[in-house]
């Protein structure tokens, strides 16, 4: 903590005790709830509850192409309780593009057989169906580097 924070909690905790001390309380009960707010303050403060969580920058400079998107979809894809509804809109958006750039319409019967054969089956039904659940870690790290190489080729 910076020194003005310390001045603002010591004068918190000193205003919370006089305020105590004003209303009835026994003054050393009302200095014992100005260091209570205190030693609150500190353990949120250690516990760093509130505080912002800044992630590294990837650096787009150095990739180029389906690299740029793997390196985004890294770090955004999971969450404790699963897959986030943006990596599952990010994935759709990855794979739907790189099949459109080699010519592959997903929405097409042919087109989506094709996209089954070089991506796999369960990750050609979650772009074509809304409702498909989405694929596991597994599948989606081959379908991606699948588009690498199918980028590399092309």
């Amino acid at each position: 903590m910076t020194r003005a924070r310390w001045v603002w909690l010591g004068i918190g905790a000193a205003v919370v005790a006089v305020l105590l001390a004003v209303t009835g309380i026994d003054p050393a009960h009302a200095v014992l709830g100005g260091l209570l707010l205190a030693i609150g303050v500190l353990v949120l403060v250690h516990l760093g509850v509130g505080q912002r969580v800044a992630l590294p920058r990837l650096p787009f400079d150095r990739r180029e192409g389906v690299r740029t998107e793997v390196s985004s979809l890294s770090w955004a894809l999971y969450r404790p309780d699963g897959v986030t509804p943006h990596a599952l809109r990010r994935i759709r958006q990855v794979c739907r593009t790189g099949l459109a750039e080699a010519g592959i319409d997903v929405d097409s019967t042919l087109g989506a057989e094709r996209a089954a054969a070089l991506l796999g089956q369960q990750v050609a039904t979650f772009l074509t169906d809304p409702a498909a659940p989405p694929p596991d870690a597994h599948a989606v790290r081959a379908a991606v580097l699948a588009l690498e190489k199918l980028e590399k080729s092309a």
